[in-house]
């Protein structure tokens, strides 16, 4: 059991800002106690006295984190991204930052040896500086968002494989699933908004590299690729940007899209219910229909790459004839469906959404042939099919929980949190391997199943 105790300090005229972090010297025996403020205020506070002696500027922001050094100096770590080591017995006097990385620090930590210090940020990242030459390395880039769609896929044989997500603050991550990030992609500037939906392509040529299509708050979708011989830690640049994909005057912004197994069509939905079809190669637009009369939630394409399934907040599910456009199958339900996924039969597929049961249907059937009810305590958010061996299948749910179904017993075989919000997507790992959450939180989690 640890032992706690208040120190009612004197501030005086010190004005109370919120205290952030607090830490004791470790060459006077504590008998100082230093205090980082909402203000960018250190505070040194005399124990024994139970009085803050001195307030000094430390950074803007707020201060983030502190640690003490090997040295038995202060390491200050700002909301403004500054690092700044105190020394000189209190009498701070014109520091100033000698390391400064992207984005507002909230964690602080040395290694071992002392060589170098971790640095988290609020915005999901994680940087090394090398203590010396103060050179900052960036270790791994997460979300600070919301994440809004993912996808799985595979390289060129023997390279594993990639899980990629889209976020609602812009950032788009590739990621190897057994090793961490790989790479992120440039935001394209604000106007560009919420990055709202990603399609993931197994590989392409040249072989080994993967291509990420994404689509955005103002109507555009952008291709990204990654070479299998980059390092990790690298950058993913757009290749192409196609303007106005979905931008029309009853609303703008690229909802779903869905990739053909060929990989030679990309097929999209967007904010009015619009579903587009687009040639991969020369990203022109060859056919489009107005299948639903609100937002397009979620599509699939069939293994065929002729046919797709969508779902709209409309209320309305819809099968159709890509070539064409024409409609094959739709089905009315009482709320707007949130998540879609096909079978492995390629006639079964699932809807799931505010009503928190998982309904099953047949392409053939025009009313549900299985219910599995209460699925999840809020809305199911997130649907996955396993599409080799057992058949199973995944769900999201508006709690945070995330649980794998036995189709044919129609029973959860398993359920378990990793989330603190809705898990918003869900997708297999080739080979089914290990399956992969996002969630509203920004976390992106791998679990691994066994039937």
């Amino acid at each position: 059991m640890e032992a706690m105790f208040v120190l009612d300090t004197n501030a005086g005229s010190v004005r109370r800002p919120l205290i952030t972090s607090l830490i004791f010297g470790t060459q006077d025996g504590g008998a100082w106690l230093y205090a980082g403020t909402s203000a960018g205020d250190v505070m040194t506070i005399n124990v024994m006295r139970t009085a803050v002696q001195l307030v000094h500027p430390a950074t803007r922001h707020g201060v983030g984190s502190m640690i003490m050094s090997s040295s038995g100096q202060l390491l200050v770590a700002g909301g403004d991204g500054s690092l700044t080591l105190f020394s000189n017995d209190h009498m701070w006097q014109n520091m100033q930052p000698f390391c400064r990385v992207p984005g507002s620090i909230t964690s602080l930590s040395s290694t071992p040896d002392g060589a170098a210090l971790f640095v988290g940020t609020k915005e999901g990242s994680v940087y090394r500086v090398a203590c010396g030459s103060f050179a900052v390395q960036s270790v791994s880039q997460g979300h600070a968002g919301p994440i809004t769609s993912m996808g799985c896929g595979a390289g060129a044989p023997g390279l594993g494989a990639f899980a990629a997500t889209a976020c609602a603050d812009g950032g788009v991550r590739l990621y190897d699933i057994q090793i961490g990030m790989l790479a992120s992609a440039a935001h394209p500037g604000p106007s560009a908004g919420a990055c709202l939906s990603l399609g993931l392509a197994s590989s392409g040529p040249p072989a080994g590299e993967l291509m990420l299509v994404t689509g955005w708050g103002d109507g555009c979708m952008r291709g990204f690729r990654h070479p299998a011989s980059q390092p990790p830690g690298g950058g993913m640049a757009p290749v192409w940007t196609l303007p106005g994909a979905h931008a029309t005057t009853s609303g703008c912004g690229v909802a779903a899209i869905s990739m053909a197994h060929r990989g030679h069509l990309i097929v999209s939905g967007g904010e009015a219910g619009e579903v587009r079809v687009w040639d991969t190669a020369t990203r022109e637009m060859v056919q489009q229909f107005k299948q639903h009369t609100m937002r397009v939630n979620a599509l699939s394409i069939l293994r065929d790459d002729v046919h797709a399934i969508t779902c709209g907040e409309d209320c309305s599910v819809k099968a159709t004839d890509l070539p064409t456009g024409a409609s094959r199958a739709q089905w009315q339900l009482a709320t707007g469906p949130r998540a879609l996924a096909v079978g492995q039969d390629q006639v079964t597929f699932v809807t799931g959404g505010r009503e928190r049961h998982i309904s099953v249907w047949d392409l053939r059937v025009p009313s549900p042939v299985r219910t599995l009810p209460q699925a999840h305590d809020r809305e199911v958010d997130s649907l996955a099919f396993l599409h080799q061996g057992a058949p199973l299948l995944a769900s999201g749910g508006g709690e945070g929980i995330v649980k794998v179904w036995d189709m044919r017993a129609g029973a959860p075989l398993a359920a378990a949190a990793a989330h603190t919000d809705q898990v918003t997507s869900l997708a297999w790992a080739p080979g089914g391997s290990c399956l992969v959450s996002g969630s509203r939180d920004g976390c992106m989690a791998t679990w691994q199943v066994r039937a």
